[in-house]
């Protein structure tokens, strides 16, 4: 998964300090999600930016598809490696 919080907040003219202010959440874990410095959310978390947004899920988190790639190539190596055993 990759957080797009970020370009939402900048579509919608809003600073993360703002964010900050209407949701409580402190400025830096914020600018952790911006920055794409965290590896997980809380549910509540994403419910307070949501709402203070007014806006939904999917345009703050979206899909990562170059992960997904990497877990295929991944089992596809695994896949491999117990034919030739």
């Amino acid at each position: 998964m990759k957080i797009i919080l970020n370009e939402t907040l900048k579509e919608k003219g809003k600073s993360q300090y703002w964010l900050s202010l209407q949701t409580g959440i402190a400025t830096s874990t914020i600018n952790n999600l911006c920055n794409g410095k965290t590896s997980s959310i809380q549910f509540s978390v994403i419910d307070k930016i949501c709402d203070a947004l007014q806006c939904d899920v999917s345009d703050i988190i979206c899909a990562d598809f170059s992960y997904e790639q990497r877990l295929l190539q991944y089992n596809y190596r695994l896949r491999k490696k117990d034919e030739s055993e």
